[in-house]
């Protein structure tokens, strides 16, 4: 086999395995990006091993949504908090860092921030 032929196999068989995984991912993990209901995939997989019935489906989401507002409140109260301790944890190593260092750890943190932030 030529070199260009064995580059396009390659290139087929790569495509093909990514596809597949795209594919498996958005059977698994997308659908629940489609209905209004946050936790519709985890009362689904609940209801099938538990058998629940439909009253237990609604009252278990309910419970579900309730206590994602209380854990929403708790990250809004502990947010501010943990962004003081990380900066003061960044300054401090910036303060140990040469100038060129400092150069390199701010690029880092651009980078880490960028990954933080949601999409959007």
């Amino acid at each position: 086999m030529k070199p260009v032929w064995k580059s396009l196999v390659l290139v087929l068989l790569l495509g093909g395995v990514i596809g597949a995984g795209v594919a498996w991912w958005v059977g698994n993990y997308g659908s629940c990006a489609d209905r209004w209901e946050p936790y519709a995939n985890l009362v689904e997989r609940f209801s099938k091993r538990l058998n629940l019935t439909p009253d237990q489906q609604r009252s278990i989401a309910a419970i579900l949504e309730e206590n994602r507002q209380k854990i929403k409140v708790l990250r809004a109260e502990i947010h501010p908090r943990f962004e003081e301790i990380r900066t003061a944890t960044r300054s401090a190593i910036s303060a140990q860092l040469t100038p060129a260092q400092q150069a390199k750890f701010d690029a880092m943190q651009a980078e880490w921030d960028a990954r933080r932030k949601p999409p959007g």
